[in-house]
């Protein structure tokens, strides 16, 4: 069994062993780029993060030598236990994916690995976008700082975290008008992870938008998608439940499974 084939499966099908296996291939060098990305992925989820595999994946982030997406993916596989964390505390530790001390650790080293510029811009989304699954002072400033950059996916960053953060809700409205497609989905996202009414009605509109767009689309005989693929209003709930499956998702309801 390998960690394809847990990829393929539903979390709660995976053998005893599936932390095992996960930690063996994030672990070696050697394995393909693209099954570690995975094992990234899928480690994050509750039913096999641990303070070994936390381990492994602060390993990985701090490896200068690592692909870009598998740093950013082994800071993104903090989410879950992040949020965790930070809305069950530490009352019942079992509760809890990793320890106290591994959570305090992850977050004051992949907060430095943040704060320096060398660092690839992709490993330092990443890192904002799980850190602030687990509010700290240093957060707003930051998304404030990414949200006024030139820069899209900077702004992008910015309002998924928004999201996930409470006093954002005029500059989600905001990103609903963004001229970038990339903005507005996450300025929807956010909109309904902060169930900010004064969004809906601009919501509407774009699922209205999509549907009349399909409707064209089909009565110039050629199915949707043909040359562009339309927004659809089931893509985020497709999304959701894809997602949810490994643990490190945005899905819906509450803030647990919500997450690059």
């Amino acid at each position: 069994m390998n960690v394809k084939y847990l990829g393929d499966i539903e979390p709660w099908q995976w053998p005893e062993d599936a932390n095992e296996i996960f930690l063996e291939t994030l672990q070696d060098a050697n394995a393909e780029e693209s099954d570690r990305i995975l094992a990234a992925e899928l480690a994050g989820n509750p039913i096999t993060m641990s303070d070994e595999i936390a381990e492994a994946l602060l390993s990985i982030s701090h490896n200068r030598e690592a692909a870009d997406a598998l740093r950013g993916q082994a800071a993104t596989a903090f989410g879950p236990a992040f949020e965790m964390a930070d809305l069950k505390g530490f009352d019942f530790p079992e509760d809890i994916p990793i320890t106290e001390s591994m959570f305090q650790r992850a977050r004051n080293e992949l907060r430095k690995l943040y704060m320096d510029a060398d660092v690839p811009k992709h490993v330092r989304r990443r890192i904002l976008e799980a850190a602030t699954r687990a509010s700290e002072d240093w957060h707003r400033e930051a998304v404030r700082a990414a949200h006024q950059s030139d820069d899209e996916d900077w702004q992008v960053t910015a309002v998924f975290c928004m999201g996930l953060m409470k006093g954002f809700e005029a500059e989600i409205l905001n990103a609903l008008d963004s001229q970038s497609s990339n903005v507005r989905y996450e300025g929807i996202r956010a909109a309904g992870s902060g169930a900010i009414k004064a969004a809906w009605p601009r919501i509407a509109r774009f699922i209205s938008a999509a549907g009349e767009i399909e409707k064209k689309n089909a009565s110039r005989g050629h199915p949707c998608g043909c040359h562009r693929r339309p927004v659809r209003s089931t893509d985020s709930a497709d999304g959701a439940r894809r997602f949810q499956r490994r643990g490190d998702t945005r899905g819906s309801g509450g803030r647990i499974g919500r997450g690059r």
